[in-house]
């Protein structure tokens, strides 16, 4: 959100991120890795998030399969991925001049992945970088409305917000 980074490009920020981002205090986890949840982390300046994606095991009566955001556990905690999703994007539509960045080990398809985009309402927001290109800089993404980078940890998948992690980012 700071107004000197804006003639930057993507790759020449630095994100704050939360390492397991998913797993929170807040919201009752078991062993959580944060003291507040997503939304909280947002408005303290978290503009990166690591999270993991497993598949529903059925844990909590919610079906099997359902791409879920968990620590290796479900039973240790667990957030439906559209509804994590949802309010990430209810976020960036009261931040409009804000870029952020999902590291996601991916345990569910990119399938899977583009539907909880789809039915989310970020799927429009993720910024589509063809490798080799020009990063654009942040004002330009504001500008089109293009504010989620999203690497998987996997570098598996075709689709155009699809980035692998292991190529354009390091930990």
């Amino acid at each position: 959100g700071h107004v000197r980074n804006c003639a930057r490009p993507l790759n020449r920020v630095v994100f704050p991120t939360a390492h397991n981002a998913m797993s929170n205090a807040a919201d009752k986890w078991g062993l959580p890795n944060q003291p507040h949840g997503l939304r909280d982390q947002l408005d303290a300046g978290i503009t990166g998030m690591m999270l993991d994606v497993h598949p529903s095991n059925g844990f909590g009566g919610v079906a099997i399969g359902t791409p879920m955001l968990c620590h290796g556990f479900c039973e240790l905690g667990q957030r439906d991925l559209v509804q994590a999703w949802g309010d990430v994007h209810g976020w960036l539509g009261e931040h409009p001049r804000t870029v952020l960045v999902f590291v996601l080990e991916d345990y569910v398809d990119e399938a899977a992945l583009d539907a909880a985009l789809v039915q989310s309402g970020l799927r429009p927001l993720c910024i589509e970088h063809t490798a080799g290109a020009l990063w654009p800089t942040l004002q330009e993404l504001i500008q089109q409305n293009r504010r989620l980078l999203i690497m998987l940890e996997s570098g598996k998948g075709q689709q155009p917000w699809n980035h692998a992690y292991a190529k354009l980012a390091f930990d």
